[in-house]
């Protein structure tokens, strides 16, 4: 083998390496997101955590989680990533130990920790694949691989974990992915590039965002408030059901989280925007209102099925929308910022305004905010219809919508 060869195959193996190692640091970042419940049955069925509020600490996790995303571009230093990865899957380690061990008071601190770790290597992963040649398809492979993943551990948890080790080892449980992405981080690159603008886009991002992306991303924010209570919350209402199916509830959702992911990948370019997300939204309305009326235990998995097929689904057409009324594409980076930062207000607003055990009153809340975010929506493409028919040379841009 020749030495010009054998340094392309070495080339190819180590970014094959780099890669899949970015992607145990994109799913053990989002880890704790995709199963929350995993975490809160945990809570609630040790007896010495069952006076800590679920919303509170959900909160400190969210909010630390997505104020890393946004801020890591700006701290970490681009030559320091395989330091800043170790460190962060160190803190999860630590954090998920110290949740087994210190006491109640020290337990917004540790989710506050993890959640900053998880947001920094989210950061990281989707820094790699801004600068990689299908960063799309690589994206859709990650996903699968952490949805897989939950569902898999989502059986695990409750059939094998808990009766042999106990509650308290979820914490620990969770961080698996963590500890296996610490043993091969050597692989992990070292450094990442930036990236370079040209004086023309560089103009346009010094503008200020136009109206329409800026409702659509107050659209995304509602959606991702109700979507983190329904989530954080989903298994306490879980338990004021029966049936059997009840049990299976969770993988049932994230099971539906694979299948929309894959669907809109292959659908958001074939269909249209907008009246996707409007009939995706409305049936999130009629999930929330069916289950405060009263549903049965099999109703409730059909909409927690529901409930994670849109939760994947709807995220790449609210990017199209997003993409398609702002030219600078600056709303779509600020897009999981968003979604993240709101989200966690979520669970602290229920834990403040209502008891907690008052499931029906944690709902209305649910529904409000899923009832006003097709209305932003709405009224960003009815401003951006308007300034369109303005000028002529924004009507290739509205056919997208």
């Amino acid at each position: 083998m020749s030495a010009q060869l054998r340094d392309g195959v070495t080339s190819k193996y180590k970014n094959l390496l780099e890669m899949v190692v970015v992607g145990l640091l994109f799913v053990a970042g989002n880890m704790s997101n995709a199963i929350y419940p995993s975490f809160v049955n945990a809570l609630t069925n040790i007896p010495v955590m069952q006076s800590v509020s679920i919303g509170n600490l959900a909160t400190a996790e969210f909010l630390a989680f997505g104020l890393a995303v946004l801020l890591a571009g700006r701290v970490v230093p681009a030559n320091k990533l395989r330091l800043t990865a170790g460190i962060c899957l160190f803190t999860h380690l630590l954090t998920a130990y110290a949740m087994t061990v210190l006491p109640l008071s020290a337990l917004i601190g540790c989710r506050l920790l993890y959640g900053a770790a998880s947001g920094t290597l989210v950061w990281i992963a989707y820094s790699y694949l801004a600068r990689t040649s299908l960063p799309g398809q690589l994206v859709g492979i990650y996903l699968t691989g952490l949805m897989i993943t939950g569902v898999l551990w989502s059986v695990l948890a409750p059939d094998v974990i808990v009766p042999l080790f106990g509650y308290p080892s979820l914490f620990l449980f969770l961080t698996s992915i963590s500890f296996l992405a610490l043993i091969f981080l050597r692989f992990c690159p070292k450094q990442i590039n930036s990236l370079s603008e040209s004086s023309e886009q560089s103009k346009l991002l010094k503008n200020k965002l136009s109206l329409p992306p800026i409702l659509i991303l107050c659209s995304v924010g509602c959606w991702g408030f109700f979507m983190t209570i329904f989530w954080v919350y989903s298994d306490p209402i879980a338990q004021t059901l029966s049936g059997e199916l009840l049990k299976h509830w969770l993988t049932i959702s994230l099971v539906c989280q694979i299948f929309g992911a894959a669907l809109s990948a292959w659908l958001v370019e074939r269909m249209p925007t907008v009246p996707v997300l409007s009939i995706g939204l409305l049936i999130s309305v009629l999930q929330v209102a069916s289950i405060i009326a009263g549903v049965g235990g099999t109703v409730f998995v059909v909409w927690t099925g529901v409930y994670g097929f849109l939760g994947y689904f709807l995220v790449a057409f609210y990017i199209k929308a997003l993409a398609n009324t702002d030219s600078t594409n600056r709303s779509v980076a600020y897009f999981p910022g968003v979604q993240m930062l709101i989200a966690s207000i979520g669970p602290m607003v229920v834990s403040q305004m209502v008891a907690e055990t008052d499931l029906t009153a944690v709902l209305t809340i649910d529904l409000v905010a899923i009832i006003i975010a097709p209305l932003f929506l709405w009224a960003a493409i009815v401003i951006y219809k308007r300034s369109v028919s303005r000028s002529r040379s924004s009507k290739v841009r509205m056919s997208g919508i």
